[in-house]
C-alpha cells in the first residue's frame, strides 16, 4: 500500500531528506528533468529555504519506506495575475510506473492546494496524458528568453 506524506518548511533543516528529494527528481525525471541545480533551487523554494512564498513535496513510500514518487508544489503569492500554485516537478521511480503512483500524487496535490496551478511539460512527455486526464489543458504557450 503506497502512503503519501507532505513535507514543507518545518523540514528546511532536513538537510539528508532534501538531498535525497533532489536526487529522486533528478534520477527519475530522465529525459524531462532539468540540471540538479534547478531541482535543488525549487526544493529550497519550496522548503522556505530562500527569501520564498513556500510550497511543498509530496512524497510516495511504499510499506518499507522506498520513496516511490515525488511531487513538488511552489506557492506563487500571484492570485489574479498567475495561479497560486506551480506544480513544480512530478516523477515516478521508473521501476514502478503504470502502477497509479503518478495518480495518487496528483489527486493529493488537487486535494492540499488552493486555487489555481499551472505546469509546464513537454509535448513529447508521455506524463501529458496523466495532466490531461485530471482536468489540465494547454492555456498559453511558453515562451522563454535565456539569459546567463
Amino acid at each position: 500500500m503506497t502512503k503519501i506524506i507532505k513535507y514543507s518548511k518545518e523540514e528546511k533543516n532536513n538537510i539528508k531528506l532534501i538531498e535525497d528529494l533532489v536526487n529522486f527528481l533528478f534520477i527519475n525525471l530522465e529525459n524531462f528533468g532539468d540540471p540538479i541545480q534547478y531541482i535543488e533551487n525549487a526544493m529550497n523554494y519550496a522548503f522556505e529555504r530562500t527569501n520564498s512564498n513556500g510550497g511543498f513535496a509530496a512524497v510516495a513510500y511504499d510499506d518499507n519506506d522506498v520513496m516511490l514518487g515525488v511531487a513538488v508544489v511552489l506557492y506563487t503569492n500571484m492570485k489574479g495575475v498567475f495561479p497560486e500554485n506551480l506544480f513544480a516537478y512530478l516523477a515516478v521511480d521508473k521501476n514502478h510506473r503504470h502502477q497509479g503512483i503518478g495518480s495518487q500524487l496528483m489527486q493529493y496535490v488537487l486535494d492540499n492546494t488552493n486555487g489555481s496551478i499551472s505546469l509546464q511539460v513537454d509535448p513529447k512527455n508521455t506524463a501529458r496524458q496523466l495532466y490531461e486526464k485530471f482536468g489540465f489543458d494547454v492555456k498559453y504557450l511558453e515562451m522563454r528568453l535565456y539569459r546567463m
